[in-house]
């Protein structure tokens, strides 16, 4: 007797449940997300998002919800089409690359030198980065101050 009572109330409590949740509205929202698979360090151009419409409830926090948060942004990993993209898979790309060509500029009392060097690390403008002197092979550090420029001081 007791188990089929039980059994009972599960039986009633599953039936009332989708009846409670029917008579609630379900908020819906638009969300950028990709066209098509991005490639880990391409950018996100305009022509590349589509909206999807999903339940706000089911979105994570950390999912980009405004297109113009994604365009300009580059890929730190594939994105798949159709996906959500989240904050953490896309960054603004950098303003010295690894491995590229930078122009050092060195700026002292009466003297000013410009050299090529390589960057050994990305990095955003007011970052220092470390650099390579590809004539001697000495690594230093220098601060980035503009595309592919940086400063010693």
């Amino acid at each position: 007797m007791k188990i089929k009572l039980t059994t009972l109330i599960l039986t009633l409590l599953l039936l009332a449940t989708p009846m409670a949740q029917a008579s609630q509205q379900i908020e819906m929202v638009e969300i950028p997300v990709l066209k098509e698979r991005l490639k880990r360090f391409e950018t996100i151009t305009p022509s590349m998002i589509s909206w999807r419409t999903m339940a706000k409830t089911r979105i994570p926090s950390n999912t980009v919800r405004d297109d113009a948060a994604l365009i300009g942004m580059q890929a730190v990993r594939n994105i798949s089409a159709n996906a959500m993209v989240y904050e953490h898979s896309v960054r603004m790309p950098p303003d010295v690359s690894k491995n590229n060509e930078v122009i050092v500029v060195i700026n002292q009392p009466g003297i000013s030198v410009k050299m090529k060097c390589k960057a050994l690390q990305d990095g955003l403008i007011g970052d220092s980065v470390r650099i390579l002197n590809t004539r001697s092979n000495k690594i230093f550090v220098a601060e980035i101050v503009d595309t592919n420029k940086v400063t010693v001081n």
